[in-house]
């Protein structure tokens, strides 16, 4: 049986990008890129809340925030660890509206 999201998370359709279905690490060693993206682009479709919780977070390819009206809330220090050339996150025109919380970039 595969899990999915934890219950509090699913009662307010928030999307925690270290759910199981999603899978990130925070451990500053695992490739956390495509977690991001899959928890990103179920928040978009839902609630647009995501939520990450305290770590530091391996981004080997870049995250685009495009979505308007996003929330994305840091669950204690989360430092986004952006690794090789040209990576990053990239905050587009589309994403008037949207927040960002207590995130470091490192």
């Amino acid at each position: 049986m595969s899990q999915g999201r934890s219950n509090v998370y699913k009662l307010h359709d928030v999307h925690n990008v270290k759910d199981p279905q999603y899978g990130a690490r925070g451990d500053d060693t695992t490739d956390d890129a495509a977690a991001f993206a899959a928890a990103y682009t179920a928040a978009q479709a839902g609630s647009k809340y995501m939520v990450i919780p305290g770590g530091t977070y391996k981004l080997a390819s870049t995250w685009t925030l495009s979505h308007s009206q996003m929330r994305i809330l840091a669950l204690g220090k989360v430092t986004l660890h952006c690794t090789g050339a040209g990576v990053g996150v990239f905050i587009d025109g589309g994403a008037a509206g949207s927040g960002i919380h207590d995130i470091v970039f490192g």
